[in-house]
């Protein structure tokens, strides 16, 4: 899966907490966008359309659900990870 900033998930150059820390903060930012691609359709009130809204928006969080689930699957063994050095 492709990242915004590679960098931020490097072990090479952070440690496995802040790691750790930056998958919990992308997780957050995903689901945010889930909840917040629901907004448009509250102007289907005054443009119409419901579907087209409803459509639209049901894509946009379908697009950001891998993103969730990855960032929930790589948690658990990176704190793993974390734990286990010293």
């Amino acid at each position: 899966m492709p990242t915004y900033d590679a960098s931020a998930f490097s072990h090479r150059e952070h440690s496995w907490d802040e790691i750790a820390q930056a998958t919990c903060q992308s997780e957050l930012v995903h689901e945010t966008n889930i909840a917040l691609s629901f907004l448009p359709v509250l102007a289907s009130k005054w443009f119409g359309a419901c579907y087209v809204f409803l459509a639209t928006s049901l894509g946009g969080a379908v697009f950001d659900l891998p993103f969730v689930a990855m960032q929930r699957y790589n948690q658990a063994r990176i704190i793993k990870i974390a734990f286990r050095r010293p």
